[in-house]
């Protein structure tokens, strides 16, 4: 599966996404980005 895939990122990699989706969502802009993104997941998964 492709999720599997991403599992296999050292745990550093997570922390450094965690930490900039948490910085991101704090303003305005960030949540724009994190749905352009979400939307994007969801149209590889439909696919």
């Amino acid at each position: 599966m492709v999720i599997d895939s991403f599992i296999i990122y050292p745990k550093k990699f997570w922390t450094y996404v965690y930490f900039f989706l948490e910085n991101s969502l704090t303003r305005p802009w960030g949540k724009c980005i994190f749905l352009g993104v979400f939307l994007m997941v969801g149209e590889l998964f439909n696919m």
